[in-house]
């Protein structure tokens, strides 16, 4: 049974409105960047093209952009014209990241817990892998399903907005590598 999801308008609404009212990073994003700027430097590669699948507002791509030449792209027009705003020296598309033509030439694809907020995960990496030459790396996050549902159900951790989004389908482990 396929799920009911809602409309890429009501998508798009909702991360408008996230975008344009969130500034502030969390310490488990500030932890996350990190360890996603630790992993780009192990590639071992030259000032690389990166792309940010999902960058939202951008909050990454200023650090990245240090380390390589960043392109965002993002569902939401709010969140990309904030980032454009902000970090000016960093392309930024606003689309669906399913459906458009993705640029390709990468030599890294950052996501960071954007899959689980898909209809259609196997399409998005696809949609990643386009954009990687052979050899290329991606750089992925999303919550482990298993440990995020132990920890939802023991309150260890507070979800915060992630717990209103329009789409949650959180993978395990195997289902991760399975897709990949």
């Amino acid at each position: 049974m396929v799920p009911d999801y809602p409309s890429l308008d009501a998508q798009r609404l909702y991360y408008d409105e996230r975008w344009t009212a969130e500034s502030e990073t969390t310490p488990l994003m500030e932890e996350r960047r990190q360890c996603i700027l630790d992993a780009v430097r192990l590639c071992g590669l030259s000032k690389p093209a990166i792309l940010d699948l999902g960058c939202g507002t951008g909050w990454l791509d200023e650090d990245l952009n240090g380390l390589g030449k960043v392109t965002g792209i993002d569902l939401s027009v709010d969140g990309i014209a904030k980032a454009q705003a902000r970090f000016p020296e960093v392309r930024f598309v606003a689309g669906n990241i399913l459906e458009m033509e993705i640029p390709q030439g990468f030599d890294v694809v950052v996501s960071q817990e954007v899959i689980e907020h898909l209809p259609d995960q196997a399409q998005y990496v696809r949609q990643a892998a386009a954009a990687l030459p052979v050899g290329g790396k991606l750089i992925l996050t999303t919550p482990n399903r298993p440990v995020a549902e132990i920890e939802h159900k023991a309150r260890v951790v507070k979800y915060g907005p992630s717990a209103l989004q329009p789409i949650e389908n959180l993978l395990s482990r195997d289902e991760l590598l399975a897709l990949l």
